[in-house]
């Protein structure tokens, strides 16, 4: 397999999230380094490995997921960390995000099944507490948007939340409760585990990943 004069296309599934941090970093160092490779994105919000792999459609998953099923291989690719989000003059929050105002203000959830939970409702679980959940989107482009223009809060990946911020002139806090770290990895097939290509791929996007 030779990069500069390969023609092939990779498939990738992800979400809007991991697009936004790592696809525009990747498609400039393939268009140095591999003019004839082609990337195509498959939607895939769900924090699990899909059956895309096993059935050849699609060639890795990169985003959170909680186990690797039999015959796939991994590898991490880098931590992140919630950041909350308000607009500017909020009127329940102030000059801090407190425990308190932040379950009394509505939420923007990110689901991508109705009814489900994510890390920070089992966090406020934990501490026999609950958020109102204001309205459960699909994407978490929009999240920052809402934000902007609602009383609505939100919690998003730090590598989100602060541009959002910047974009949006929205005030950026530190979650009132501890929610930990979450690993964002690269899952694939073991039938692609040793095609040249594939491996160089994988290198590509592990090395871009070690950058964001």
């Amino acid at each position: 397999f030779d990069p500069k004069t390969a023609e092939r296309r990779f498939v990738i599934a992800t979400s809007d999230y991991c697009e936004l941090v790592l696809l525009p970093s990747l498609l400039a160092r393939l268009a140095d380094e591999a003019p004839g490779v082609r990337v195509e994105i498959v939607p895939w919000g769900l924090h699990e490995v899909p059956d895309l792999l096993a059935r050849g459609e699609a060639d890795v998953m990169i985003g959170y997921y909680s186990k690797v099923p039999a015959a796939h291989r991994e590898q991490h690719l880098f931590t992140e960390e919630f950041m909350c989000l308000v607009r500017k003059r909020h009127p329940g929050v102030r000059g801090k995000l407190t425990l308190k105002s932040w379950v009394a203000v509505p939420h923007v959830v990110v689901s991508q099944r109705p009814g489900s939970t994510s890390g920070v409702d089992r966090a406020l679980a934990a501490r026999g507490l609950s958020r109102k959940i204001g309205v459960r989107v699909s994407h978490f482009l929009i999240v920052p948007e809402i934000v902007a223009r609602t009383d609505f809060v939100a919690a998003l990946s730090r590598r989100i939340a602060e541009p959002a911020a910047r974009t949006h002139d929205l005030r950026l806090f530190p979650p009132p409760i501890p929610l930990g770290r979450s690993t964002v990895g690269m899952v694939w097939h073991d039938r692609l585990d040793a095609d040249p290509g594939h491996r160089w791929f994988r290198g590509v996007i592990a090395n871009v990943a070690r950058r964001v």
